[in-house]
């Protein structure tokens, strides 16, 4: 008994001394579960499969602006270059601000800052121990690690869909005419400063956000068949301020009112009595019940009575 005691607390005491010389925070390595996570994410393969974001709101901003400029697109030409709006919208507009606004480049950026894994690079000759150019070798090692075992497999599509969608945006908006072009340059500035604003944290400003999703959209359905007009300009402005109300619970309230004041303001002063009177309708039930479940529908809904009301 006494022996069969003395083997168990010496398996023990020999079980306990090699976890503690193989533990990776012994030796300064990563944890159990960054070394998994990095294992895990060294086997993914290099995504390029680029992410296009749809959505409704802006699709039916773009057609409010055809109805606004009162063009027919009974022509061939005309439902092409409505094709074309609706490609720079959903697929260029839409997918430059979900990957570089919407996305926390922050967070990515500190893990690489504290990255230290990686082997140093090549240095020079004659370099010296501890010397500048020896830690530069080190941290560009850590960077080139940290860039293909983490940020490349997380980012790569991200990445991929940014350059696809500025590369079609900028041949679209070549064949659209100047002032589409003109959007197109606003559109894709947009998102860069909404992610220099928000320091990259993947919250960018509610009001940037209703520039891209129903602001540009709308001008840009009319400026395909019509030069635009200060009318429209304000109308686009309304609806933005309008939609950056829209899953905001503090000043919800607040951007409806002022908004739906624009817009309204604007129709009855062109005397468009019928137009501001249906927005008015559309708009008065969202900033009394503090939005609906179907808000969306109810603001697509405002964005039509509106372009009809202005053709």
């Amino acid at each position: 008994m006494a022996r069969s005691a003395d083997v168990q607390v010496t398996h023990t005491i020999v079980t306990m001394s090699s976890n503690t010389e193989t533990s990776p925070v012994a030796i300064g390595m990563p944890t159990d579960s960054e070394a998994v996570t990095k294992s895990a994410t060294k086997d993914l393969p290099l995504s390029l499969a680029p992410r296009v974001i749809f959505s409704a709101v802006s699709a039916t901003a773009l057609i409010a602006g055809v109805l606004a400029s009162g063009a027919s697109i009974a022509s061939t030409e005309s439902w092409l270059a409505l094709l074309i709006g609706l490609v720079l919208t959903q697929i260029v507009w839409n997918t430059l601000w979900a990957t570089i606004a919407e996305t926390n480049w922050a967070q990515s950026l500190q893990e690489g800052r504290q990255w230290q894994a990686g082997k140093p690079l090549r240095q020079l000759p004659y370099t010296q121990p501890g010397s500048a150019s020896a830690h530069a070798s080190i941290r560009l090692g850590h960077l080139s690690d940290w860039l293909i075992q983490r940020f490349w497999p997380r980012f790569g599509a991200i990445l991929a869909s940014t350059v696809g969608a500025m590369v079609i945006g900028l041949v679209l908006a070549l064949v659209l005419g100047p002032q589409p072009a003109a959007l197109t340059i606003v559109a894709v500035c947009m998102p860069q400063l909404a992610a220099l604003f928000s320091r990259g944290s993947g919250q960018p400003s509610a009001i940037a956000r209703g520039v891209i999703m129903a602001g540009l959209p709308l001008l840009l359905g009319h400026a395909l068949f019509a030069p635009l007009s200060l009318d429209i300009l304000a109308v686009s402005i309304g609806f933005a301020v309008i939609f950056a109300g829209i899953g905001q619970s503090s000043a919800a309230t607040l951007h409806w009112s002022i908004g739906a004041i624009i817009v309204i303001g604007v129709l009855a002063i062109t005397r468009r009595p019928l137009g501001a009177y249906a927005v008015a309708i559309l708009a008065l039930p969202q900033v009394l019940l503090r939005q609906s479940r179907y808000v969306k529908g109810w603001f697509m809904a405002m964005l039509l009575a509106a372009g009809t009301a202005i053709s």
